[in-house]
């Protein structure tokens, strides 16, 4: 298949994109907020840390397996009904968590908001991606990142607040709220959304998982989309290692994860601007380089203000990768096998984040800290690379 242009989105869908990203804001809320609110619930009921982290793991357990499965089916029926189940899920579990108060209860909590709340996620992806146009697409996914990083703020707020006022189960209800505007929204065709996305092709001609691996355009943002999440999961899991490994106290070491998060909000409202005068491969080369260097240079560092200058430059960098890898999705992937695409990140990311924390767990007990940074610049080197690679190349779809 050849490389489509990328026409201009239809007027209806330019306009649903300031709901598509509301919808984002109220979905995440209650998302993030049950991952501050459940293991604190189980803490109360007198569950173990071991048991705690077997309920935040199955978050991303069912998911991991069934995203290929729920990507082709966004590319059968569009993405509106799917986040309407989506909503529902993530309501169902809210409120199954308030009416059962039990840890089984809370496990299937956690099962039914991270199963569907993935699936709202991914439809939501297609949505906002087939809502805008190539020339504009970054941008949009920029300022839907932005709207996430805002809600992953707002719902642990709101859910901290509520528990304390109100009690664990009352504060998992409240956070059940926002699906239900969503779902209200959505149902009643309340906001300018429709179905808008393209049957193209039947079941005979979607061809196999493995033709995503053999364009190496497509290829390459598989790539590099791993390389973006295992480095952002060693910020997350090796920056509090490092702070306390050279004495910082728990607060400074919170500014610096701070620093890193500012970095990414940062970032993102600069992308419109950066967008238009970068072509995508560059401009991710850029970020990638400019993360590199940021871990290459951490391990130099004793103190706090380099820390959090380094940390804040690694979020700038990482801040870009994440929109511009669904951006370059779009570009590169057959147009009817979107989602499947989109299902196919979502396996490869989840798989990461259950694998990269263990590996980087083991490998710092066993090296030390400053080697893991070392070794992620050096893959972010490579990553600068094949960036390279494919801003030369320029290749069509998969």
């Amino acid at each position: 298949m050849t490389l489509h242009a990328g026409s201009d989105a239809p007027p209806s869908s330019t306009r649903s994109i300031p709901a598509l990203i509301f919808l984002a804001i109220l979905i995440n809320s209650a998302y993030a907020g049950s991952k501050v609110a459940l293991p604190l619930f189980a803490i109360q009921l007198g569950a173990s840390t071991f048991t705690v982290g077997i309920m935040m793991a199955s978050y991303t357990l069912i998911a991991t397996f069934l995203a290929l499965r729920m990507g082709r089916m966004l590319d059968r029926i569009g993405p509106r009904r799917p986040m309407i189940l989506g909503a529902c899920g993530v309501m169902a579990g809210l409120c199954c968590a308030f009416a059962f108060g039990n840890l089984p209860g809370l496990f299937a909590c956690a099962i039914l908001i991270g199963t569907f709340g993935g699936l709202f996620f991914m439809a939501h992806t297609q949505a906002i991606g087939k809502a805008s146009a190539a020339h504009n697409r970054t941008s949009v996914l920029s300022m839907s990142a932005m709207g996430y990083s805002a809600s992953s703020f707002l719902g642990p707020m709101v859910a901290g607040a509520s528990i304390d006022g109100f009690g664990h189960g009352y504060a998992l209800l409240l956070l059940g709220v926002a699906p239900v505007a969503a779902v209200v929204g959505l149902q009643f065709r309340l906001l300018p959304l429709s179905d808008h996305a393209r049957r193209g092709g039947d079941a005979s001609d979607r061809g196999k998982v493995l033709d995503f691996f053999r364009n190496r355009a497509t290829r390459g943002v598989y790539v590099t989309g791993i390389i973006s999440n295992s480095a952002w999961e060693c910020m997350h899991l090796m920056a509090p290692l490092y702070g306390h490994s050279i004495g910082l106290s728990a607060t400074t070491i919170g500014m610096v994860l701070g620093a890193f998060s500012a970095g990414t909000f940062a970032v993102r409202i600069m992308m419109p601007f950066l967008a238009h005068r970068l072509p995508p491969w560059r401009l991710l080369g850029m970020a990638f380089l400019i993360a590199a260097c940021g871990f290459a240079l951490i391990p130099l560092t004793a103190s706090a203000a380099p820390l959090i200058a380094l940390t804040f430059s690694i979020g700038m960098g990482l801040g870009v990768s994440q929109p511009l890898v669904t951006s370059l999705l779009f570009e590169t992937a057959p147009e009817h096998r979107i989602g499947e695409a989109l299902g196919l990140r979502t396996t490869l990311v989840k798989a990461g984040e259950a694998v990269f924390p263990l590996a980087l767990g083991g490998l710092g007990a066993l090296l030390g800290v400053a080697p893991i940074y070392w070794g992620v610049a050096a893959v972010m080197g490579a990553g600068v690379y094949i960036t390279q690679q494919r801003h030369q190349a320029r290749e069509p779809r998969a």
